[in-house]
């Protein structure tokens, strides 16, 4: 087994979404302590488009179990059908998520879709959260 954190995250796609050096970026802008991506081979310094390394299907499995957590302990996400020798590989699975905030806002009773005014204490907490 690691040690440490369980903070670590697949972050997969296709294209330059998927590869390594973005994946990298992602996990330093989240804080994980790492991060998964498909892997995009590179000639001359532009990125050819041909995956080294794909992160779909069974080898996304394979990949997150050579690892070596716990991932009987371990959680895992995804809306995709392509996904789901990943999700068999973890003892928790989530295939559906319900959207209950947006950083310090609760969104209560909202219906999907629909809107309303904030609050000036509501409005307070989004500015707190704002980085210039």
């Amino acid at each position: 087994m690691l040690e440490g954190s369980l903070s670590f995250r697949v972050i997969a796609g296709q294209g330059l979404r998927g590869a390594q050096k973005l994946v990298g970026i992602r996990k330093a802008r989240l804080g994980f302590d790492g991060a998964l991506g498909t892997i995009v081979e590179v000639e001359d310094g532009k990125y050819t488009g041909r995956a080294m390394r794909s992160l779909h299907a069974e080898n996304k499995a394979r990949c997150i179990r050579e690892l070596g957590y716990d991932l009987d302990a371990s959680t895992a996400y995804s809306d995709s059908h392509t996904d789901l020798p990943f999700l068999e590989a973890v003892g928790h699975p989530v295939i559906s998520l319900a959207r209950v905030g947006f950083g310090p806002l609760r969104l209560r009773d909202l219906p999907l879709g629909k809107a309303r005014k904030l609050g000036q204490d509501e409005v307070g907490g989004l500015l707190g959260q704002v980085r210039l």
